[in-house]
């Protein structure tokens, strides 16, 4: 919290500035906060400082967390087209296509052995236990 300010008396800012040619000097903005003992202007007051870096941190987090979630999404894209390319060479996007009738074939075939027999059944409940 800033510390109460004897508007009457000036300050300048407290912080040692760089340009690009190594050379130094005190930043010769006008002083508007003091933090513990310390003058700082507006641009390099401590409390700004802190609430910028952690504003660009959290939008770095967004966009690193887009950019990943963009990776799984191509990655779900390829693993779908690789499997559809097995089922059907000649064609994958008709599996594409038609992934919810044959998930729907599965539930059918699955929810009646008295209809068909045998592995069929252990089959189509273990390929639908896999995608729940």
């Amino acid at each position: 919290m800033p510390e109460k300010v004897d508007i009457t008396e000036k300050h300048q800012c407290s912080v040692k500035v760089w340009d690009d040619r190594s050379f130094s000097w005190q930043c010769l903005k006008p002083a508007k906060v003091e933090r513990d003992g310390k003058w700082y202007c507006s641009i390099h007051d401590p409390e700004y400082i802190k609430a910028k870096n952690k504003a660009r941190e959290e939008e770095w987090e967004r966009k690193v967390q887009a950019r990943n979630a963009g990776w799984e999404r191509d990655s779900i894209a390829r693993t779908a087209y690789d499997q559809c390319l097995l089922i059907n060479p000649d064609n994958p996007l008709a599996v594409a296509e038609n992934i919810g009738a044959i998930y729907e074939a599965l539930r059918y075939i699955a929810s009646c052995p008295s209809v068909v027999q045998g592995d069929v059944i252990d089959i189509a409940q273990k390929a639908i236990a896999k995608i729940k």
